[in-house]
């Protein structure tokens, strides 16, 4: 009995130290497939070529995150802003039935990309739609963005806005977003954003819209959308290749430039997918 007590424990630990092997194995070969598209990257004398796509993994990298963080806003906040807007806005929303919940600044954007942008929060009376209405000034981009928000309890979302600036992004399948142009009103956002949600309810059964009745549920609302997106960047490598495509494509870029780019941006995510690969390897 003793003997085979031994003769188990021995088999134990050659499984153990195989099952280590294996890992170690898999690790090195993770590694040395980074090290080698490295490698030939700086071989063929592409780094240059490949800067941009690479910067912008990594600004995706820090965007992409699972949860913004928030601060209340300062009257400084507003500097460069159009108040006239927020508050002429303010007062279209309350009229159909929405209330004013606070002013926001989101910190993660602040810190990574040293821009202010004033979120006004609202909800709708029934508690189901949260609205965001800011002011983004960024270099030649002047954009005054409304945007209305719903969460199904299957896990999705529907939004509405007019944020057609931003429609070339490519989103998680579980959010889907009608981004209208620049100049639709308010008014007509909210018409198109509560068909969409009668639209979802008639397709869908068994299905809800999750009822918010607080800043802090709405901003809860955002941080599962935020965690879906960094969840889907990380898993594509933090940039489409589609996406880059469709973003030269509408400013108009040369047909040349738009497929280097594309093609750069498919070689640094699949480089940033093998990093992330060999880092998990390396925990297990």
């Amino acid at each position: 009995m003793a003997a085979r007590t031994a003769g188990n424990s021995g088999l134990t630990d050659i499984a153990a130290q195989s099952a280590r092997k294996l890992e170690e194995e898999k690790q090195n070969a993770k590694k040395q497939q980074v090290g080698m598209l490295e490698g030939m990257i700086k071989a063929m004398g592409m780094e240059k070529q490949l800067a941009p796509a690479e910067k912008l993994v990594e600004q995706n990298k820090k965007i992409y995150v699972e949860k913004h963080d928030k601060r209340p806003a300062t009257e400084a906040d507003f500097a460069g802003k159009d108040r006239g807007w927020y508050d002429a806005t303010t007062a279209i929303l309350e009229k159909r039935g929405f209330r004013t919940l606070g002013d926001l600044v989101n910190t993660t954007v602040e810190k990574t990309n040293g821009l202010v942008v004033v979120s006004r929060v609202f909800l709708s009376g029934d508690g189901t739609t949260t609205t965001a209405i800011y002011h983004f000034v960024a270099g030649k981009m002047n954009l005054r963005i409304c945007e209305f928000e719903s969460e199904l309890n299957d896990g999705t979302f529907i939004g509405t806005s007019n944020a057609a600036a931003s429609k070339a992004i490519t989103l998680p399948p579980q959010i889907r977003s009608n981004k209208m142009p620049a100049d639709t009103t308010p008014e007509a956002l909210l018409r198109a954003h509560d068909l969409a949600k009668e639209k979802e309810l008639a397709e869908k059964t068994n299905v809800s819209f999750k009822e918010m009745k607080t800043l802090e549920d709405c901003q809860a609302m955002q941080d599962r959308q935020m965690a879906i997106k960094a969840a889907f960047r990380k898993e594509i490598g933090y940039v489409d290749p589609a996406e880059v495509q469709r973003q030269m494509e509408d400013k108009n870029k040369d047909p040349i430039a738009t497929t280097i780019a594309a093609a750069s941006a498919r070689i640094m995510a699949g480089l940033q997918k093998l990093k992330d690969e060999a880092a998990r390897e390396e925990k297990k």
